[in-house]
Order: C-alpha cells, then sequence, then structure tokens
C-alpha cells in the first residue's frame, strides 16, 4: 500500500462468497515475469493463509500471478532492471524445503546484493521486496 495500491480487507465478505484462501492453491504465473524467469515455473501450489488481498497493485508494479479465482498472489516492478521489486502474497520462508521458493530468496540476495536503484515512484531510498 506504500506505493498506492489498495486492499482486499476481507475476501470472503467483500466478494459475496465464500473464498478459501487457507492452507495452499495453485498460483498461474506469467511467462517471461521475473517469478517465472528466477523459477522457470508457469504453476506453482503455494500456502495460503490470508483473508486480505491485494485489490489494485501499486504504482510501478504489476500483477503476474494469480490464482484461478482472480486474487492476486505476486506482482513484480515494471522494469526490474531499474527496480527490483516482487511482491508475493504467500510465505516463501515457509516453504524453504521447496527448490523455487529457495530460488526466489537467492534471486533476491543477488538483488540486494547489485542493486542501489531509488523507487522512482515512492522517492525513497532503495526498497527491496519479496
Amino acid at each position: 500500500m506504500a506505493l498506492g495500491g489498495t486492499l482486499i480487507q476481507d475476501i470472503p465478505s467483500q466478494f459475496g462468497r465464500e473464498l478459501s484462501h487457507y492452507g495452499s492453491h495453485q498460483v498461474i504465473v506469467e511467462t517471461g515475469s521475473l517469478f517465472h524467469n528466477i523459477t522457470q515455473l508457469r504453476a506453482v501450489r503455494t500456502n495460503s493463509i490470508h483473508h486480505q488481498a491485494v485489490k489494485k497493485v501499486g504504482v510501478g508494479l504489476r500483477v503476474i500471478g494469480t490464482t484461478e479465482d482472480g486474487i492476486v498472489e505476486i506482482s513484480q516492478s515494471l522494469d526490474p532492471q531499474k527496480w527490483w521489486a516482487l511482491t508475493c502474497q504467500f510465505h516463501p520462508e515457509m516453504m524453504l524445503e521447496t527448490a523455487w521458493c529457495r530460488k526466489l530468496f537467492a534471486a533476491f540476495v543477488s538483488a540486494a546484493k547489485t542493486s542501489r536503484v531509488m523507487a522512482p515512484e515512492c522517492g525513497s531510498e532503495v526498497i527491496y521486496v519479496l
């Protein structure tokens, strides 16, 4: 929300039907996205322990992964070469036994080591998001 995005406060009540976002679910990933390039996967099964979700991504971000019911699970910066940002609604830190989650953290560490840029949309010092 720091970049002007909005939030679905409560998925079940705001969608008018019960959507289960507890347990696990599949996330469909955009081909060629930062997440796809890191993991080489087009779909992943993630943990899911949330009742809130991104309604509208913030300035400078775009959606690259959703569940089948349309909930945003992954977004990235518009230009990762200028500003590396990858957001996840799930918890990869709780899934480190999974190779693709370890790849996400390796990419995050690499970006943090090599990138020293400002997020132009918010004018703040370096923001690394995973």
